[in-house]
């Protein structure tokens, strides 16, 4: 059997291609890091980053430059390769404008999408197509969130989460309404010991440059195209043919800048379409029946005292979070009920850790359209709050999730230097939704 001159180009390239990714995505940090004191972990540079001389980069976030990696459009036409991307973001915002009974429950229209983001942005982009060079997306952050890594002993799942959270303006540059944020949710891929090592040592490397420097942002770039960028993926080999693919995990939206109430949505890219759509949201049932009803409610409580997982057929299209109004599954103890709820997207940014609906958000005192002016806005739940529980008001819970993400990656690090990625009697197999 004779092999073309062709066949062996293409193959060495595709090789050369795929080894070369490999190794630049799992070559060693060169710096030794102190891998066990807490205290060695700085987590405005290594797990929220908000520093506006990252978040406002000049080049980064600038999407009209040759590397405008931090930016809505990139992170958009990374997820749509071979797609017409100005399409593939309208098809996404247009889905606000019809009911999307996705899960169990229905998620209602909030028509006013059409109004207030995707008709002035197409009338500013010249009225045929979304202009994704002036995108009324907002960067907040970009969050290292390795404490969402999943184990069991020695088989290893993931390494966690990277993180963009963007704010969506208004056509004068604002805030819009009350507010509006877009979280893309990648996945850290790691399927050995080796790949979750060495996302852990890159993001702890971080920490030993002062923020803003060249080397502390090309080093960070490198981290988040590791994770934002399309990649070959060749899960289909040896009986189907290697195919673009995205790390994207998910991409949530939480707003009250449509309409009320607030409303946590879930998007996920669907496999057959590479389109961007609406799926059911983690860990939250259906609001209006499992916690409007009585019947509802006594299945919730039953759920809960059983232990089990929320079954995937009672999630729920979207989660409203009107204010003040708690989850209560009947029939529950204070403290089951507390982790069932804050484990929901309308628990966790509402009445659980008593949140002013986003946890990372546009500053009050800004300097809008041209600026943030300040760090974007941290909710108490991270920065560190006392909350009283909203059902039984003599119990006194305290929050501090930016360091319990601290003090988490220090252990994931110390394991790391012992050989293994964490206690066999403690597997990290099931996923936080938050």
């Amino acid at each position: 059997m004779k092999t073309s001159m062709k066949t062996v180009v293409t193959t060495t390239a595709l090789m050369t291609y795929m080894f070369s990714s490999l190794g630049s995505l799992f070559a060693q940090p060169g710096p030794n890091l102190d891998p066990i004191n807490p205290n060695s972990i700085d987590p405005e540079r290594e797990l929220v980053i908000t520093d506006l001389s990252v978040i406002e980069h000049p080049i980064l976030t600038d999407p009209t430059s040759d590397t405008p990696y931090w930016t809505f459009k990139y992170l958009m036409e990374q997820m749509s390769i071979n797609q017409d991307t100005s399409q593939f973001v309208q098809t996404w915002l247009e889905q606000w404008l019809v009911d999307q009974p996705v899960g169990f429950g229905n998620s209602p229209a909030r028509t006013s999408m059409q109004e207030l983001v995707i008709d002035p942005w197409l009338a500013a982009s010249g009225g045929n197509e979304l202009d994704l060079t002036i995108a009324p997306f907002k960067l907040l952050a970009i969050v290292n969130r390795v404490d969402m890594r999943s184990f069991d002993c020695e088989d290893i799942f993931s390494a966690g989460e990277g993180r963009f959270v963007f704010a969506v303006l208004d056509e004068d540059g604002q805030q819009l309404g009350g507010g509006f944020t877009a979280i893309f949710e990648y996945n850290l891929t790691a399927t050995n010991f080796n790949q979750l090592k060495q996302w852990a040592l890159r993001w702890h490397e971080l920490g030993q440059f002062p923020i803003g420097t060249d080397t502390y942002i090309k080093k960070l770039s490198i981290i988040t195209r590791k994770f934002t960028d399309a990649y070959i993926d060749f899960s289909a080999l040896p009986s189907g043919r290697p195919f673009i693919n995205s790390h994207l995990n998910q991409l949530r939206t939480n707003e009250i800048g449509l309409a009320r109430p607030w409303e946590l949505r879930e998007f996920t890219l669907d496999t057959d379409s590479g389109s961007l759509i609406q799926t059911p949201v983690a860990q939250t049932p259906d609001f209006n029946f499992f916690n409007g009803t009585q019947l509802g409610r006594m299945i919730m409580g039953f759920i809960v005292n059983s232990g089990m997982e929320i079954p995937p057929s009672i999630l729920g299209s979207a989660a409203p979070t009107p204010f003040g109004v708690p989850w209560e599954p009947e029939n529950v103890s204070s403290q089951s009920r507390h982790l069932f709820a804050v484990n929901t997207c309308n628990g966790c940014h509402q009445v659980e850790t008593e949140t002013p609906f986003v946890h990372i958000g546009i500053p009050l005192n800004n300097n809008l359209p041209t600026s943030l002016g300040n760090p974007a806005f941290l909710s108490g739940f991270m920065t560190g709050i006392d909350v009283q529980d909203p059902v039984d008001p003599t119990i006194i819970r305290s929050f501090n999730d930016i360091d319990r993400r601290r003090v988490d990656f220090a252990e994931l690090l110390f394991y790391i230097s012992q050989g293994v990625p964490g206690p066999c009697d403690q597997p990290m197999s099931s996923r936080r939704a938050h």
